[in-house]
């Protein structure tokens, strides 16, 4: 789901394999990418639980995914016509980094 939402972005681009390995270990999770919905990196967060028998399966991830609060496919006219101008044109600032829905990255951090 990250590297969707980041379009093909490699999650830990800068950091060896041991570094990626100890942040996990202390709970570190990746900031959402640029204009992740906070539900959908709820989702991923979920499937990224430190405990494997706590993480969704992925027809659980699925149901989630087609919930119809989601809207990730399945967007009309009018819910495009809902955004302003600005929203819709490319090239503008998103919404990311380390500071967004930070409630929901620090979930598994070491205390």
């Amino acid at each position: 789901m990250y590297e969707i939402w980041s379009l093909g972005d490699s999650p830990y681009f800068i950091m060896t394999n041991n570094e990626v390995y100890e942040k996990i270990q202390s709970g570190y999770r990746l900031p959402p990418p640029p204009g992740c919905p906070r539900a959908v990196y709820q989702t991923m967060i979920c499937c990224w639980h430190p405990e494997p028998h706590s993480r969704p399966t992925f027809p659980e991830v699925q149901v989630e995914l087609m919930r119809p609060d989601f809207k990730l496919l399945t967007w009309t006219a009018e819910d495009v016509a809902a955004y302003t101008e600005e929203a819709r044109t490319l090239g503008v600032p998103l919404e990311a980094g380390e500071e967004l829905y930070i409630d929901i990255q620090n979930c598994f951090m070491s205390k």
